[in-house]
């Protein structure tokens, strides 16, 4: 089972709360501390395939009026 919100936002308070300076630029923060990420992160051609998915996806369910207009 995953988080509840206030849980998961954690992180994200803990990581504005903090002074800058404290923080690593770049980093992966998870728990409310830097965190290493899976290898499969750093796959490029893994991530290729997930945008292909992922537009497929958003292709057969977005129209062109699902998205915001800005004058």
């Amino acid at each position: 089972m995953g988080k509840s919100p206030e849980k998961g936002s954690q992180t994200l308070s803990y990581l504005i709360e903090t002074d800058p300076i404290k923080l690593q630029s770049g980093a992966y923060y998870a728990n409310k501390k830097e965190t290493k990420t899976t290898p499969q992160s750093y796959d490029i051609d893994m991530g290729k395939k997930l945008i292909e998915v992922v537009q497929t996806y958003l292709d057969q369910h977005l129209t062109p009026n699902d998205f915001l207009s800005i004058d």
